[in-house]
């Protein structure tokens, strides 16, 4: 969501559905419960690419007057860096037991 007000900073807080930390070397590794946070300016200021493929965001604004509903179209985009915090309580739990199930060659 985004907070807008005039006595409140602007700020965003996105939840997202999966997270990685890439590593300067390529590799990556899977970050849980965090939310990406911050200021637009300084994200938007971290831009270093983008794709020429445009995808559409449906959601709520937040606003004084209440969650207005709006439309965003954007590429994707690649940034420098993001800030995170740990979300307060996260129900998603990696599973205890591996599947039943042997996995599928695909080859």
């Amino acid at each position: 969501f985004t907070t807008t007000g005039r006595f409140s900073p602007n700020a965003f807080n996105v939840s997202p559905l999966v997270v990685y930390r890439v590593y300067p070397d390529g590799s990556e590794e899977l970050v849980r419960g965090v939310d990406m946070i911050g200021t637009p300016l300084t994200t938007l200021s971290r831009i270093v690419a983008g794709d020429d493929r445009v995808a559409v965001f449906n959601g709520v604004c937040g606003a004084e007057s209440g969650g207005v509903p709006v439309s965003a179209a954007s590429p994707s985009i690649l940034v420098s860096a993001v800030e995170v915090q740990k979300k307060d309580k996260s129900q998603d739990r990696p599973p205890l037991l591996p599947a039943p199930l042997p996995p599928v060659n695909r080859g």
